[in-house]
């Protein structure tokens, strides 16, 4: 699957369930950066994490131990913004649906 399907899942999701702006946000963030995460921990320690230390370097996080675990995380950060925009927008559409003119 692509990347962007993040987006419209999560606002589905929170056009259907949630309660509130925050609430969307929140918990769609959460939902995604722990996915990202996880998902790309499991994806680079298949390859003993030599591409994402390389991505890295060229981020300019320099020559550390743990800087293929940085990039994961800014992944993630990114992956979870989107899912979370996308979260809040989706509960802004069932809000502004539901008021009457």
């Amino acid at each position: 699957m692509p990347w962007w399907i993040i987006a419209p899942i999560t606002f589905v999701c929170c056009l259907l369930k949630a309660r509130s702006a925050n609430q969307a946000f929140i918990v769609s963030f959460v939902a995604i950066f722990l996915l990202w995460l996880l998902s790309t921990i499991i994806l680079s320690s298949r390859n003993n994490h030599i591409l994402s230390t390389r991505v890295g370097q060229m981020l300019g996080l320099g020559i550390q131990t743990y800087s293929w675990l940085l990039v994961a995380i800014i992944s993630s950060v990114l992956g979870a913004l989107i899912a979370s925009f996308a979260g809040i927008s989706g509960f802004l559409i069932k809000k502004l649906s539901r008021e009457k003119y």
